[in-house]
C-alpha cells in the first residue's frame, strides 16, 4: 500500500514538472494547446509514460511530435534535478488519443 502511495507522488510531481519545462522551454516549439494527460510509473521506477493531451490542428500535431523529440532531453533533465531519487525515470512522451475520441 506504501508503494502505491509512493507512486502516486512521484507520478504527481513528474506531471507537474513536465507541464512546467513545457510551459517555460516550450513557448517558440509549441503552436496550439498542450497539456500533460497522465503519467504512468514503472514499479521499478526507471520508466515513466508521459501522455500529453494536444488540441489543434492536424498539421500542427505532427509539428508538435518533432518538436517534443526534441524538448525531450530537457524535460529529462529536468526531472532529474528535481527529483531526489538514485535514479531518475526515463521519460518517453505519448499523445493521449482522449479528445480524439471525445469529439
Amino acid at each position: 500500500m506504501e508503494t502505491n502511495r509512493r507512486l502516486q507522488r512521484i507520478e504527481k510531481e513528474i506531471r507537474h514538472l513536465v507541464s512546467n519545462h513545457l510551459l517555460l522551454a516550450g513557448q517558440g516549439f509549441v503552436s496550439g494547446v498542450v497539456s500533460v494527460a497522465e503519467v504512468s510509473v514503472s514499479a521499478d521506477l526507471r520508466q515513466a509514460k508521459v501522455y500529453l493531451s494536444f488540441l489543434g490542428k492536424p498539421e500542427q500535431r505532427e509539428e508538435f511530435l518533432s518538436n517534443m523529440d526534441d524538448l525531450r532531453f530537457e524535460a529529462q533533465n529536468a526531472v532529474a534535478r528535481s527529483l531526489r531519487m538514485k535514479f531518475s525515470p526515463r521519460l518517453k512522451f505519448f499523445v493521449s488519443q482522449g479528445l480524439d475520441i471525445g469529439i
